[in-house]
């Protein structure tokens, strides 16, 4: 008797340890919903292959005129990577709970949406510059919900 119990509590441990984790249910809808709009508008001002981008202090800069990318599919490829716990190999934490709006929160949003941003195309560090979402990188900084469009 005294044998059999931490051999069956030894068992349990080993098949939750094996289980595989389930990935996070999210909804897009509600992704979107928590998100401010990038705050540039794509293609906009374009000179010799470069168009205008917003930095976080106002200052206009170049940025790729495909920047930022279309919304929906963004907000796609940013809800798996919010049921995956990463973007590649950067962790990210994002609340879906629209409940929950503290400037922590709100800050690691935007962080996650910045990451997804700049590895767009599923290739580290190849996508769009924070810069290209400057109300994504306000968000970041004070943990304020921005919603100008500040180019476009």
């Amino acid at each position: 008797m005294h044998f059999a119990f931490p051999l069956t509590i030894f068992s349990l441990a080993l098949l939750t340890a094996g289980s595989p984790l389930q990935p996070r249910q999210v909804n897009p809808s509600t992704i979107n919903s928590l998100l401010p709009s990038f705050g540039v508008v794509p293609n906009t001002n374009p000179t010799g292959g470069n168009c205008e981008g917003m930095k976080a202090d106002g200052s206009p800069v170049h940025i790729p005129c495909n920047c930022p990318p279309n919304r929906d599919e963004f907000i796609a490829k940013l809800s798996s990577a919010v049921a995956a716990g990463r973007v590649l190999n950067n962790p990210i934490k994002f609340s879906a709970d629209v409940n929950d709006q503290s400037v922590a929160t709100l800050k690691s949003r935007a962080t996650a949406a910045l990451i997804m941003l700049q590895n767009f195309s599923g290739r580290a560090g190849v996508g769009c510059p924070a810069v290209s979402a400057p109300n994504f990188l306000k968000m970041q900084t004070d943990g304020v919900f921005h919603i100008t469009v500040l180019v476009g």
